[in-house]
């Protein structure tokens, strides 16, 4: 039996007429710019193991314009559609992304900066 029952159950779903399911390594290719850059942000912002509530959301409002293009391409539609949406639904939608990419995300940018370059 798999380690996280989830895994099975949330491969694929529909949110605000969207169909999502989990990341081809080409989808992951092509929001890799938009997800390093989100990554920078929140390292920049992050300056202590120990946030506030505020300094969360404010963490969160400063990456949210970043989600639009990588919500838009996992979606197959242009960003002017996504940036269109209720916020509900977008918030909805980039959660569902989230939730069925992060294994996949964070082992691939925890691997990515583990690594030690050679000399």
């Amino acid at each position: 039996m798999p380690e996280h029952r989830d895994e099975l159950l949330f491969t694929e779903t529909e949110v605000a007429g969207y169909k999502l399911k989990a990341l081809s390594f080409g989808d992951l290719t092509r929001v890799t710019p938009e997800l390093v850059n989100i990554f920078d942000k929140a390292a920049a912002l992050i300056t202590s193991k120990a946030l506030t509530p505020t300094e969360v959301v404010k963490i969160i409002f400063v990456l949210l314009p970043d989600l639009t293009p990588i919500i838009a391409k996992v979606c197959n539609v242009p960003e002017e559609e996504i940036a269109a949406l209720p916020a509900t639904d977008g918030v909805k939608l980039a959660s569902a992304i989230w939730q069925l990419n992060k294994e996949i995300i964070t082992d691939f940018f925890g691997i990515a900066g583990s690594l030690v370059v050679a000399r």
